[in-house]
């Protein structure tokens, strides 16, 4: 097996740290309890208007997950359902494009047994960085071109169609979307054409540059995972007021999060919970668990939870 991801040590004990906490038997969200999404649409156009009445110069912002979230399955691995293969990941795509020197065209099955390995072992944490860092030494012009051709022509259909609703609800709505993800940045942002975003506003799990355009080993934090979600939030809302203060819109009055959306209470829900506990000037941000099954004490209260299933084209 190809050497383990090298991580920030704190960073590392962290995520370890949170790998180790014991899961407690929950009882499941019942159908009564999950909102549709028209409703959850009619909510943040609401509290939109409200915040655009007391504070109409504040620019709002909304902070998505990707896989499972916006994308049925996941663009990383790929997706399969009750046996079938759906589409094939960008993983297996980027190998087979000759992109990973670790791992030949033709050996996608002894990645896949290896990456399955290190998640079993170690966590997602790891494994998602070691998904990561197999591609070190590639261009990431070509990662990055792969990506955009296939969502363009495998994973365009395989969008939730209430979570593309509510999209372009907040799109409509002036708010700025970013895609916070564990797939690495080179292939979520991918999807940033689709979804009619800047290539910057989709953010996932990045490697430094040994030389400009080639991707190192080196993992740079926050990784885009759990904790790294809600820190990689605060950064982007701190850089935006920076630059802010730094142009011409010095007395700009604020970034706020209206809406934060995940699909797992393990790896989203930090991201969810730092949205949910913002105040306001006016209402309450929406933190919206998708298909997120049980629910945690720590969670309880402050999510809204919705099912999502049909899926529809971006386009």
């Amino acid at each position: 097996m190809p050497p383990l991801p090298s991580l920030h040590r704190r960073h590392f004990l962290g995520l370890l740290a949170s790998a180790s906490l014991a899961a407690l038997p929950l009882p499941a969200v019942a159908d009564k309890d999950l909102a549709p999404s028209a409703e959850i649409a009619d909510r943040l156009r609401a509290l939109v208007e409200n915040l655009r009445k007391i504070n109409p110069e504040a620019s709002l912002l909304a902070f998505w997950d990707f896989d499972g979230t916006l994308l049925k399955g996941d663009c990383s691995e790929g997706f399969a359902e009750n046996g079938v293969v759906r589409y094939k990941g960008l993983v297996e795509t980027a190998i087979e494009a000759g992109l990973s020197r670790l791992y030949p065209p033709g050996s996608f099955s002894t990645f896949w047994s290896d990456y399955q390995d290190l998640d079993k072992r170690f966590g997602h944490w790891l494994a998602y960085g070691f998904l990561t860092q197999i591609f070190q030494g590639a261009h990431r012009a070509d990662l990055e071109e792969v990506a955009v051709q296939h969502f363009r022509n495998q994973l365009k259909p395989w969008f939730f169609r209430d979570s593309l609703h509510l999209w372009k609800t907040l799109r409509g709505l002036d708010v700025s979307c970013h895609v916070i993800s564990a797939s690495p940045r080179f292939f979520v942002a991918g999807a940033a054409p689709l979804l009619g975003i800047p290539a910057d506003h989709c953010h996932g799990i990045q490697l430094a540059e040994s030389r400009p355009g080639i991707l190192s080993h080196e993992i740079i934090a926050p990784m885009t995972y759990a904790e790294g979600k809600a820190a990689t939030v605060e950064n982007i809302i701190a850089r935006l007021l920076a630059e802010a203060e730094m142009g011409s819109r010095r007395r700009h009055t604020g970034f706020l999060p209206v809406a934060a959306f995940g699909n797992s209470h393990s790896t989203d829900g930090a991201m969810l919970r730092l949205a949910a506990r913002t105040r306001l000037p006016a209402g309450t941000p929406l933190a919206l668990m998708v298909n997120g099954g049980t629910c945690p004490p720590e969670n309880q209260g402050l999510f809204t939870e919705a099912r999502f299933e049909d899926t529809a084209s971006p386009e």
